[in-house]
């Protein structure tokens, strides 16, 4: 029964001491009603934002009625709460929620918050045990890009190849965070525009591959603003410019060097 109803810490002592085996369940819930002045108002999110475990979400959810409450606000709030899971890289309060409080329930922002966040061990558990739940293949890579972490952009390299609608948009994000191995891979294998990703690269001082996308883009006559690399220091990004007669130095180039 406390398994199913999951009480009050409080209620689990004095019950524990006074009734050591168990006898009298009734009394004890009777207890925690008393004394539970909160769980009407809060809900799941509310139990992970406060305690970011899964025991407090369970107290909450044992007491809601799915008969009551809206449908598309419990998928909400369940979807809130595996993504803040996920983000936290939670997987006890992650399988609780997809395994026990909505069940066959499709993740709509899961995978990209545990890419995002860095969280290798909730992806693989996500692909091998509920592929089919998750978005996959979409933008989940540019998270983990732009927060750099490695690890998971080569396993999501191996294992979620982006669909071809959203690659333009990780090739991006890879050139933004200087990804050049992504940049050459999207270009090479899936021939994705680096136009755009010129820009964020140069935006971003990725002087690197910079270079790399004017020299195997193609790009026809690109616009390239001196000033940027020449304030950043960029000595060798510079020279590449001159050698090959990309752009030229404008009126605040040599005084941007000097900052």
């Amino acid at each position: 029964m406390l398994a199913e109803n999951p009480t009050l810490t409080s209620v689990r002592v004095v019950t524990t001491c006074c009734l050591p085996d168990g006898e009298l369940p009734h009394v004890l819930m009777c207890l925690n009603d008393l004394l539970d002045d909160f769980s009407a108002d809060v809900t799941i999110i509310d139990a992970y934002k406060r305690t970011g475990g899964v025991r407090f979400m369970q107290y909450v959810a044992a007491r809601e009625d799915p008969d009551e409450m809206n449908a598309f606000y419990r998928r909400w709030l369940f979807n809130a709460a595996t993504e803040m899971a996920a983000a936290n890289g939670d997987l006890e309060s992650l399988q609780w929620l997809m395994e026990s409080y909505l069940p066959g329930e499709f993740l709509t922002k899961a995978v990209a918050a545990a890419a995002a966040n860095g969280h290798l061990r909730v992806l693989q558990w996500l692909h091998e045990q509920h592929h089919d739940r998750g978005y996959w293949g979409n933008t989940e890579m540019c998270g983990a890009l732009t927060h750099e972490h490695a690890e998971v952009v080569q396993w999501l390299r191996e294992h979620a190849v982006p669909r071809a609608e959203c690659r333009v948009e990780v090739m991006d994000a890879a050139a933004g965070a200087g990804y050049l191995n992504i940049v050459k891979w999207l270009h090479d294998e899936f021939k994705v525009s680096v136009r755009s990703a010129l820009s964020n690269a140069m935006s971003c001082r990725q002087w690197e591959t910079s270079q790399w996308i004017l020299e195997h883009g193609q790009l026809l006559m690109p616009w390239i603003n001196w000033d940027q690399p020449a304030k950043d220091g960029a000595l060798g990004f510079l020279k590449f410019l001159h050698s090959h007669s990309i752009g030229s130095p404008g009126g605040f180039t040599v005084s941007s060097a000097r900052r």
